[in-house]
């Protein structure tokens, strides 16, 4: 997946109109080999460092006290997670989980459990789930097919298998290892960016059939669409990166950095622009609240009501930076900010 940082102004200005636009024993340890990046200077206002490192760092999560990140070998290749907790910060994060002989690790997701998926040479691999320290781990689905992306809802795991993104010409499939073992849930014949659910339905980010842009497809919870009924919301979308898509069980919302704006499509597939004058690489929505959080490319961290009664506030400020990724407790907003030499994790009071 290709970052692009398009240079808009990112002031943040919001406007709800009509649009027009059709995630063994844990150890102090490093990784193996992540990208590092000299030292340099981030500064960033309003909120505290949880943790300053030069390893390429992607995808936080959020569980029982804990910021979780994927870490990178390079801008393709994820090769574990790490952790930091939200009181006190860290000075290394912990990490958990790492690749593991010829099983290669892909993503994961936090939830009651930390779910992995892995991928071996062959193009088979398995699906896990461990305590949020990565101790315990069990396979959840021993015998997966080009495993990806996973997401919970629930008690439900969904993982893609996506046979295009390694070559290959099967389509790819949305599982679910809670529902009924091994049920597949969606299916396109596309490759794949993204995985997410609510607590009504899971949706996949993926090629809309062009190779050059990309759709969000939707199923319910209530069962599976591989006979019919899968929604597609949106497409034509210059959006492949997982931090830019996120849904409410209402609402899903989408960054659309090519019109400067971030989108939200309701349940009839009709997209209105939500925020505007942003360049948003990373999203985030508290459905409990109410509330949406974005990163900008120019290193602000915003709060805006979902229900559009007031604008934007900005809860921080980085300079020198971008904000990633998101996430968020009842206290604070979490963002990964991305520095021309240094990852952050920040918090920010919300």
């Amino acid at each position: 997946m290709l970052l692009v940082l398009l240079g808009f102004a990112c002031n943040g200005n919001t406007a709800v109109v009509d649009a027009g636009i059709d995630a063994a024993p844990p150890q102090d340890v490093a990784v193996d080999s992540p990208v590092t990046k000299p030292d340099a200077g981030v500064v960033c206002h309003d909120g505290t460092t949880l943790l300053s490192t030069n390893v390429m760092l992607d995808r936080l999560g959020i569980a029982n006290g804990f910021v979780y990140a994927r870490v990178n070998a390079n801008a393709y290749t994820p090769i574990g997670v790490m952790r930091c907790a939200t009181t006190g910060g860290c000075t290394a994060a912990t990490s958990i989980l790492e690749d593991a002989g010829a099983s290669v690790f892909q993503d994961y997701a936090v939830g009651g459990s930390l779910y992995t998926t892995f991928l071996d040479d062959a193009g088979g691999g398995s699906v896990h789930a461990a305590m949020l320290d990565g101790t315990n781990d069990q396979i959840l689905v021993a015998d997966a097919s080009f495993p990806s992306w996973v997401t919970t809802s629930g008690s439900n795991v969904f993982w893609v298998s996506d046979a295009i993104t390694a070559g290959g010409t099967s389509p790819s499939v949305v599982y679910c290892a809670g529902c009924d073992a091994g049920s597949a849930w969606l299916s396109e014949p596309a490759a794949t960016y993204a995985v997410f659910a609510d607590d009504r339905s899971v949706y996949l980010l993926a090629d809309d059939g062009t190779k050059t842009t990309e759709g969000i497809y939707g199923c319910s919870l209530d069962g599976g669409c591989i006979e019919g009924g899968a929604r597609t919301l949106i497409t034509g979308l210059v959006t492949d990166l997982p931090d830019q898509v996120a849904s409410d069980g209402t609402y899903v919302y989408v960054a659309r950095n090519d019109h400067s704006t971030i989108v939200r499509i309701d349940t009839t597939n009709t997209a209105t622009n939500f925020v505007t004058n942003v360049v948003a690489l990373a999203i985030a929505i508290d459905p409990a609240s109410g509330t949406l959080f974005y990163g900008s490319v120019e290193g602000g961290i915003y709060s805006m009501p979902t229900d559009g009664s007031k604008p934007a506030t900005e809860l921080a400020t980085c300079s020198n930076a971008t904000i990633n990724s998101i996430v968020f407790d009842a206290t604070n907003v979490y963002a990964l900010v991305d520095g021309t030499n240094t990852n952050l994790i920040y918090a920010a009071p919300r």
